[in-house]
Parts: C-alpha cells; sequence; structure tokens
C-alpha cells in the first residue's frame, strides 16, 4: 500500500526535524569554543576581550 502524504503526517515530519535541528544547536553550544566565538562577535560585552589559548595548560 503507498503512503499517501497529509498535513498531518507533514506536521509529525517538521516536528522531528525541529527537534533534531534543537539537540544540533545545543550540541554546538554547549562547545565552548564555539560558544565564546559567537559570544566575542555578536555581543558588544564580550567584543574588546583578549583572546585565550584554546587549550590553556
Amino acid at each position: 500500500m503507498e503512503q499517501k502524504n497529509t498535513v498531518i503526517s507533514d506536521d509529525l515530519d517538521s516536528g522531528l526535524l525541529a527537534v533534531q535541528y534543537d539537540e544540533h544547536a545545543k550540541n554546538l553550544l554547549a562547545d565552548k569554543e564555539i560558544l565564546a566565538y559567537i559570544l566575542k562577535y555578536a555581543t558588544e560585552e564580550f567584543r574588546f576581550t583578549q583572546d585565550l589559548p584554546m587549550n590553556p595548560k
């Protein structure tokens, strides 16, 4: 039997994609280096902070 796309099935599919997108975004923002880069270049408060070494000892 052929599966028919309906409004409900499309909504469910897009909901699953949104959940996956959210998980990927959370994983990216959990990386401190990526978050530091975003904060430095996207917010005024962090714009003029000094660059820190990526792997401090």
